[in-house]
């Protein structure tokens, strides 16, 4: 049966021209295989589910991907991967750009350099710098030779991010400042709001994490200004996201608005956005601060301590492995010298190793499979050298802590029962004992499963030194 044989399908297509979201309702309603018989609606269908990425547009994807090729396959392979991102389920959009990567191989045109840069993101998010940083560079290198002006300024803002996050600041602000020239030179509209909130969102941070709180808000406010630009569909989770760091930063700067300010944190972690964030869920922050408005301005430290407990509770679950480290660090140390609960903060401090121990396998983990990743330069690789190092000293400052906490409360001898954990880490010779008994160099411990539990305690030899002295 043709269209012009279909009532409903001669109905849905009279809809396009009139009323778009309904004329997706229509179609959506229709068996996949009869709407999309016809290659023109099956391409006006991926335009529509790229654009608005309506959910009910999903069967209608998935059938274009079994069924054509070409590029309307490839955009709708795009328009997928977008779904899955925006829903919130970054692996299965991480598979669908992957895949839109390899089929625009031969091409590299911008379809492929978008999936090169989406695929960034998604490696972002995940905790893999390395390869975000060896993919956002591949994509600032080839869309400066292909005049894609937009596309470089977003890969340079994805590099900025990566390199703020593996603590390497002074490259990060080297990329975060090429996106605004990039778009002055290009006059972008749409494309170039995106790259300049995000750029101005990862300045804002950066300068929050060298303390230059007033600067960190001024950016924060640039970016929700170019937000303004962007496509409302398109910038919600962002305006979100530099929404809660706005309200952070003026809570630390203007101390007689903190009681108003931090409701609107809470209000805010009610919000459908929430769980967007790449650093600190929105409730957690506001927990935080929670914690210390009922230290610092109320004094009441019992509620306080129920919320140091609660966050205590929520890091391993919520938090990526950076963002605990650092997060699970200063709990750990606000609980031993505000709160005085040093079992607390050693169990804060646990959680803190144990996220580096675990960091440091994956970034070796790296090393091994990066192959694939042919286009990374030198200069990638002692980023890369440069963050293992810095996770190795951090693990072994915090074991030094743990060390001290233990010695402070429990005979060295006792410190040998360390429980039935996977991985067991001497806090004295920072030694990592496996299953079968051995004790190795940290360099040498190479897990065969990345996410394994961790305790911190004594091997045997230190703990005759500790008694023998």
């Amino acid at each position: 049966m043709t269209a012009s044989d279909d009532p409903e399908l001669r109905r849905a297509d009279a809809l396009r021209e009139r009323d778009r979201r309904a004329a997706v309702v229509a179609y959506a309603a229709l068996p996949p295989e009869r709407v999309c018989a016809d290659s023109e609606r099956a391409a006006w269908l991926v335009s529509e589910a790229k654009d608005t990425l309506a959910p009910e547009l999903r069967p209608l994807m998935l059938h274009v991907v079994a069924t054509l090729d070409g590029l309307t396959r490839r955009r709708a392979v795009d328009a997928l991967a977008s779904m899955a991102w925006y829903g919130g389920r970054a692996p299965e959009a991480g598979r669908y750009w992957r895949e839109a990567l390899d089929a625009g191989r031969d091409v590299k045109d911008a379809e492929w350099l978008i999936a090169l840069l989406n695929l960034s993101l998604v490696y972002f998010f995940l905790g893999r710098y390395f390869e975000s940083l060896v993919l956002s560079g591949r994509a600032v290198t080839h869309a400066l030779q292909t005049g894609e002006a937009a596309l470089a300024g977003l890969g340079h803002a994805r590099r900025g991010m990566v390199l703020f996050r593996v603590g390497e600041y002074e490259r990060a602000l080297r990329e975060l400042e090429q996106p605004p020239e990039l778009a002055r030179a290009a006059k972008l509209e749409t494309n170039g709001a995106l790259v300049l909130a995000v750029t101005w969102l990862w300045r804002s941070r950066l300068a929050a994490a060298q303390g230059e709180v007033a600067d960190a808000l001024a950016h924060a406010l640039v970016a929700l200004d170019h937000t303004e630009r962007m496509d409302p569909s398109r910038s919600g989770k962002l305006r979100y996201m530099i929404e809660g760091d706005r309200l952070s930063l003026e809570y630390a700067l203007q101390p007689a608005r903190r009681r108003e300010l931090l409701e609107a944190l809470e209000r805010r972690a009610a919000a459908p956005h929430s769980e967007v964030d790449w650093m600190i869920p929105a409730r957690l922050e506001a927990l935080r601060l929670r914690m210390r408005y009922e230290l610092d301005e109320v004094g009441d430290r019992a509620s306080a301590l129920l919320c140091a407990r609660e966050l205590l509770d929520e890091y391993p679950v919520q938090l990526r492995r950076d963002a605990l480290i650092e997060e699970a660090s200063d709990l750990a140390r606000v609980l031993g010298e505000e709160f005085g609960a040093p079992d607390l903060a050693r169990h804060a401090y646990e959680l803190a190793a144990a996220a580096s121990l675990r960091r440091i396998a994956e970034v070796h983990q790296v090393t091994l499979e990066l192959p694939e990743l042919s286009a990374a330069t030198p200069e990638d690789w002692e980023v890369l050298a440069n963050y293992r190092r810095r996770l190795v000293d951090a693990h072994a400052t915090l074991s030094a802590t743990i060390r001290a906490v233990l010695d402070a409360g429990h005979p060295a001898l006792d410190l040998l029962r360390t429980g039935e954990a996977q991985v067991r880490a001497c806090a004295w010779c920072l030694r990592i004992s496996t299953r079968d008994g051995r004790w190795l160099p940290l360099a040498q411990f190479l897990p065969s499963e990345l996410d394994f539990e961790v305790t911190h305690g004594i091997c045997a030899d230190c703990s005759a030194r500790e008694v023998d002295g």
